[in-house]
């Protein structure tokens, strides 16, 4: 029987949250583009435009503002990073260390990896459409993450060094 860490629970809520969140901000962004007052503001292709270019638009979407480039790619890197976790854990882990049900627990890193991604695609989306990020998604999502993966950091130390002094004193 394969016993539940609560780690997996506890240390992934920023995602969950933010999968939630993303999913209100998506549908927000959609009504607001889909809006009279926004479409008119919009650039559309003209054929009489001849300084419109889709080339030169896309060349510049990230010179316009490093910030958002940073924001996207360590987005990116993140979700690189728990595909990467996930694919250890679900072929290598489990034969390397003899933990059980290790495979079915590394299925959660999806989760986290998943987050990660939608949070890169919903920066371009609200920076395609001129718009700030919710204080209800990608803040909040960011600065939880850093916190609980701070909490992880000084939790697995602190048991690390419980057992090492029942090692010593027993």
């Amino acid at each position: 029987m394969c016993e539940i860490y609560p780690e997996y629970l506890i240390f992934f809520f920023p995602s969950y949250l933010f999968i939630m969140a993303s999913v209100i901000r998506y549908f927000a962004l959609k009504n607001i583009v889909s809006s009279p007052k926004l479409i008119d503001q919009t650039r559309w292709l003209d054929d009489d435009d001849e300084n419109y270019s889709p080339i030169k638009l896309k060349s510049n979407f990230f010179k316009k503002s490093p910030s958002l480039l940073l924001k996207i790619s360590l987005s990116q890197i993140i979700c690189f990073l728990y595909i990467i976790e996930f694919l250890i854990g679900f072929f290598l882990w489990e034969e390397l260390f003899e933990i059980p049900c290790q495979k079915v627990f590394s299925l959660i890193y999806l989760v986290g990896g998943f987050s990660w991604f939608i949070s890169a695609s919903l920066l371009r989306k609200e920076y395609e459409n001129e718009l700030p990020q919710a204080f209800y998604t990608h803040r909040i999502f960011w600065m939880l993450s850093f916190l609980v993966r701070i909490f992880a950091f000084l939790l697995t130390k602190v048991k690390k060094i419980i057992i090492f002094c029942l090692y010593i004193f027993n």
